[in-house]
């Protein structure tokens, strides 16, 4: 047996118990060390009786500060593959668990306070039916033992070339191929740096650049000789060609560069002015002050201060059959749906939260159209959906009767129910 082995902790998970999970390893309070990676074996329960868990669609085990339940978990896990052949006999001596739960060194790296934290520990559960509801609860203490450390970097933590990179902190210097950006220690980029003197950009041997330097000395001989002899200058082509050409052909205070029949105008402090560029909008011709374009069979419209508005394309109307392989979620496009329940029991996920599903106060309605005895369940996506305050997967609702309705609006957090109808 090799020395060093995953921690283990061992749980029969009481779904009629409201008290807290022991690890059945001690008989204590579970513990676990802190960046150790860590295994978790669940057997599930009803008093003494093991239970046939065939139906359980998928698993979830979160672990959340304390003093913070309704907050983002420090770690979570979701499981989907279970084992029904567990019996009694094999689970009391160790050998199988209805499900087993890994967490990696850095799962377990969240912060503790004098090298201890105790956490949260909750297990739910979603049937094959729609059903959730919680497995067990407890607390997971962690304790730091001082000779450890997560074997990655943690995920909020960032490097010191990272932070050159985001923040050109003072001194820092970022590679650029042969050269080198580096900030002047106020968070302004020097130019100089970037420039230099053309030798890390290697002008001098470049025969592409050296032959535009003679095309354009060639051109303006007089003028370029002139600034030569001025500054003292020995030789050419070099660095003086590229300082005659920034000091004489840069962007000066007040000077325009041709861009097709406009400019683009310096404001004399380093700055490209917008109005030379845009101008007053007497160049642009043909622009309604209310354009539309046409998306599928909605608009995206202008409110006349140049902005768009979202509510053109959003809406819409889907039906769905239960069984007939469509699935029972919205669309983008999709704020009222339809459901046949006549065949099977139907499933209808609001839109996720967490991406461009929706965005807040869209409302959506559901209303079922036939009259069986099959279900339809409305629940939220995820597990941190709220639902007039209750978190997922808990907050589901069932409409029973035909020509039933329910309307949702949709908030930053989760959705709010507008109205109900019921037959």
């Amino acid at each position: 047996m090799p020395i060093f082995q995953t921690q283990i902790i061992r749980i029969a998970a009481d779904t009629t118990s409201k008290e807290n999970v022991l690890d059945l390893n001690t008989s204590a309070e579970p513990q676990a060390w802190w960046a150790r990676n860590l295994v978790m074996q669940v057997g599930v329960f009803a008093g003494q009786t093991l239970l046939d868990v065939s139906d359980i669609e998928s698993v979830t085990i979160n672990l959340k500060d304390l003093t913070n339940l309704d907050g983002l978990p420090l770690a979570t896990k979701t499981i989907t593959s279970f084992d029904n052949t567990t019996t009694l006999t094999t689970w009391q001596a160790g050998t199988q668990q209805h499900f087993a739960v890994d967490f990696t060194a850095d799962d377990l790296s969240f912060g503790l306070t004098n090298g201890v934290r105790l956490v949260h520990l909750v297990i739910t559960a979603v049937t094959t039916g729609g059903q959730t509801g919680t497995i067990c609860v407890g607390t997971l203490n962690i304790i730091d033992d001082g000779g450890n450390s997560p074997s990655t970097t943690p995920v909020n933590a960032i490097t010191i070339a990272t932070g050159d990179a985001r923040y050109a902190r003072l001194g820092a210097e970022m590679e650029f191929d042969e050269g080198a950006i580096t900030s002047d220690g106020s968070g302004d980029i020097t130019a100089v740096s970037f420039i230099g003197d053309g030798t890390n950009l290697g002008l001098a041997s470049n025969a592409d650049v050296q032959n535009a330097l003679n095309t354009a000395y060639a051109a303006d001989s007089d003028a370029m000789n002139a600034y030569y002899y001025a500054e003292g200058l020995l030789s050419y082509p070099g660095d003086w060609y590229i300082e005659y050409l920034i000091g004489e052909y840069g962007a000066s205070s007040g000077g325009t560069m041709d861009f097709d029949s406009g400019a683009i105008t310096s404001d004399g402090s380093g700055h490209i002015t917008a109005v030379s560029f845009i101008g007053d909008g007497s160049g642009l011709t043909g622009l309604p002050s209310r354009a539309t374009m046409s998306f599928d069979g909605g608009k995206i419209t202008s409110d006349g201060n140049g902005n768009l508005t979202a509510k053109t394309f959003l809406g819409g109307y889907a039906k769905v059959v239960a069984g007939s392989g469509l699935a029972g979620r919205f669309g983008v496009s999709t704020a009222f749906l339809a459901v046949d329940c006549s065949s099977n029991n139907a499933l209808v996920t609001l839109p996720s939260l967490d991406n461009s599903d929706t965005i807040p106060g869209q409302r959506f309605t559901i209303k079922r159209i036939d009259s069986s005895a099959n279900t339809l369940t409305i629940r939220g996506a995820g597990n941190y959906c709220y639902i007039d305050g209750i978190e997922a997967p808990s907050n589901q609702y069932q409409l029973t009767n035909q020509f039933s309705a329910i309307t949702f609006v949709s908030y930053d957090q989760g959705y709010y129910i507008e109205s109900r109808y019921l037959t």
